[in-house]
């Protein structure tokens, strides 16, 4: 663990995979090397402790319905599905979600290199004064190219170390 500080920003747009590692280590922190598409990565418990106290940090969480849709392709083929809709049903209720206008995604200049849902969360950002927390590093490469504030996942896990706003 670094001794560096991230200063959590206060709103938040999450991509799918950070959601997906919140959800399921919500579940039960033991299933996240067991769950298909987190265990790739070697995603602990220790990294869900991190990226909640990251989550906790902000004052607004959002999520795109693209997003919303990725978690369900994940998740629906789990024998856990209901068990991980049903803990973090809360959860869900309480993110802010952000509708982009197809028209604006397919206008945007991003679409022809991060498609619709990475680029769904690169105008979500752009329109809520947002910071965009991802594990894909083509996303997150565009982000600090265009000048959209972002985050990529492992870099928070990495440091381990929050201020809070």
């Amino acid at each position: 663990m670094s001794s560096g500080w991230i200063e959590a920003p206060e709103h938040l747009v999450i991509d799918t995979v950070p959601l997906l590692l919140l959800l399921v280590g919500a579940f039960d922190p033991d299933y996240l090397p067991k769950f298909k598409r987190l265990s790739t990565y070697g995603y602990s418990e220790k990294d869900y402790y991190i990226l909640c106290k990251f989550i906790l940090s902000t004052k607004m969480v959002f999520v795109t319905p693209g997003v919303l849709s990725e978690i369900s392709n994940f998740l629906e083929n789990d024998k856990h599905f209901s068990e991980i809709l049903h803990r973090n049903l809360e959860f869900l209720v309480k993110l802010k979600e952000i509708y982009v206008n197809k028209i604006n995604i397919l206008t945007s200049n991003e679409v022809f290199e991060i498609a619709f849902t990475d680029t769904s969360l690169v105008l979500a950002a752009k329109s809520n004064n947002g910071c965009i927390l991802t594990r894909d590093f083509k996303l997150w490469g565009i982000c600090k190219k265009i000048g959209v504030a972002s985050f990529h996942l492992d870099h928070i896990l990495a440091e381990g170390n929050l201020v809070s706003n």
